[in-house]
Order: structure tokens, then C-alpha cells, then sequence
């Protein structure tokens, strides 16, 4: 998959530039490396579930304790490494399939799957894209490189 207008290599790792906050908590269910994160009332970690709300950016990274990569999946109850995220940090990001084209520069919602959309009326964003990516006919969920806003 094709990430960035220069690039046809996917990065191998979620967190691009800046550190934000460590944590570690057991997975509610199946949870994916570069999706946003919610932290419930029971203290474990689900993607985030309400499209275009406020979310505090935090992105599930790659299992790197037991080697995983930014493809591998966290099943329920896994411990899920992420990190809690702030101004001007970047990350790897998720689109979801079938996503309207992003371009460089538009800024990014939650869409209420874990994965981020473009930001539509008022809502909240939490990234811009960094890179230009149309998922419009894609059947699986796509990467994009955002800043954190």
C-alpha cells in the first residue's frame, strides 16, 4: 500500500515523530496498530466508537515486545501498547475502507471505528494528513501518515 506522495514504503512502526505518553492496558476486543483508541470506564482500551467526537489522541501501536507489526492484530484481552498523543506529534494512522480520498493538508475525525475521516461541519478534528490517499475502493482499512492537532 502506498503511503505518502513520495513513497511506496508503509512505515514499520505507528509513533513517526515526537513521544507522547506510554500506556498499557488489556484490550476490550480486536484492536488494530495505528487505530484511535478509548479509554472505558472499566479501564481497558476499545477503538473509539463516536464519529466526529472528541477524542483524546491516543493510537494503539505495534506489539513490539513480542516482535508484532503494525499489520498484527490485538485480540480481546491482550495487554495493548499505545500512546497518549499530543501537538505536533506524528503518527500511522487508519482510514476505513471505502473512504472518501484524503489530501494533503485536510484535517481528520474520528469516524467512530477506530480509524480516522475527513472532518465533516463542525465536528471535532484530531489530525491532519500528511499524505494524499484514496481508500475510496479499497476493501480493507489503508494507512496514512497525520499530525496530531
Amino acid at each position: 500500500m502506498a503511503v505518502g506522495p513520495t513513497t511506496n514504503v508503509t512505515p514499520r512502526t505507528v509513533l513517526l515523530k515526537g513521544r507522547g505518553v506510554r500506556d498499557e492496558r488489556v484490550a476490550q476486543a480486536a484492536i488494530l496498530p495505528g487505530q484511535l483508541l478509548l479509554l472505558r470506564s472499566d479501564g481497558q482500551f476499545q477503538v473509539h466508537n463516536a464519529a466526529g467526537a472528541f477524542a483524546p489522541a491516543t493510537f494503539a501501536l505495534e506489539n513490539e515486545l513480542f516482535g508484532l507489526g503494525v499489520d498484527d492484530t490485538y485480540n480481546a484481552n491482550d495487554l495493548v501498547q499505545a500512546e497518549m498523543c499530543g501537538p505536533p506529534q506524528w503518527v500511522l494512522a487508519r482510514l476505513p475502507a471505502s473512504a472518501s480520498a484524503v489530501n494533503i493538508g485536510d484535517l481528520l475525525q474520528s469516524n467512530g471505528d477506530g480509524n480516522l475521516t475527513k472532518v465533516s461541519g463542525t465536528n471535532t478534528p484530531i489530525a491532519q494528513a500528511l499524505d494524499a490517499v484514496n481508500n475510496s475502493a479499497g476493501a480493507t482499512t489503508a494507512f496514512i501518515r497525520v499530525r496530531i492537532v
